[in-house]
């Protein structure tokens, strides 16, 4: 009993010191189980101990460059990549635009179905002056048809194609007088406009008639060459026909 309270009092006056050991140094167990007096050495504070050294701090500079030069790479070939996509975008709407402007087609079909429109919901003068434009384009349309199928069918023109070339620069000249009537704000100076334009537009549309049908007279037709194939063609194939079928009564199988 006097060991036992001799070592407990050992042991008392070690628990009661309020020493602190360092977080990289734990107390240890002795032999018989008891706290062991901690050493002087365990209780020292190192202020070299947890500083890095000159190779680890290296290499973290290291890692930290490779990160900011991949980084930079990587926002450079999108940078590249994204300018390259915006550059075909606009190249393509650049195209596209200038496709519609100088396509005299393209621009015919917007202009008609703005005019159709225009025809139905103006006013009575604004009305006339779409009907008018509508008639226009489709007698300049007509015109060029007739002369691309008489020259492609190498039918006699003669001098059509130069009369035609006129009638089509007369009619753009119609066309921008239109265009400048249907943007007049004043309604009475329009529906004058609209009445002159009208007697304009009639006679274009005369003299475009006679040269399609100049053209139209001029080679027979379009198709005639070919309707005149066709008939012979079938003529014989009639004959033919006519002086097998007594062969083909008498022998139906072996036809």
């Amino acid at each position: 009993m006097t060991r036992e309270v001799v070592r407990d009092a050992e042991v008392v006056p070690v628990l009661k010191r309020s020493v602190t050991p360092t977080p990289s140094r734990r107390p240890r167990a002795g032999v018989s189980g008891t706290l062991r007096h901690p050493r002087s050495s365990d209780l020292q504070w190192n202020p070299w101990a947890s500083a890095p050294s000159e190779g680890e701090v290296g290499a973290v500079q290291v890692d930290a460059s490779a990160v900011v030069e991949t980084l930079g790479q990587v926002l450079l070939v999108g940078g590249l990549v994204a300018a390259a996509v915006a550059t075909a975008v606009g190249l393509a709407l650049w195209y596209v635009v200038r496709r519609v402007r100088r396509s005299r087609r393209l621009r015919r079909g917007l202009d008609r179905s703005r005019l159709t429109v225009r025809s139905v919901a103006s006013d009575d003068a604004g009305r006339r002056l779409a009907r008018l434009h509508l008639e226009l384009n489709r007698s300049l349309d007509a015109t060029q048809r007739s002369i691309g199928a008489a020259t492609s069918s190498h039918r006699p023109v003669g001098n059509m194609p130069s009369i035609a070339a006129n009638l089509v620069r007369a009619g753009e000249q119609l066309e921008e007088e239109l265009r400048l009537a249907e943007l007049e704000p004043d309604k009475a100076l329009r529906e004058t406009w609209a009445a002159w334009l009208e007697g304009q537009v009639a006679e274009h549309a005369r003299l475009s008639t006679d040269l399609r049908r100049s053209l139209l007279t001029a080679g027979g037709g379009p198709g005639v060459n070919h309707l005149d194939r066709a008939s012979q063609h079938l003529a014989v194939e009639i004959e033919a026909l006519s002086a097998w079928d007594p062969t083909y009564r008498k022998h139906p199988h072996s036809a």
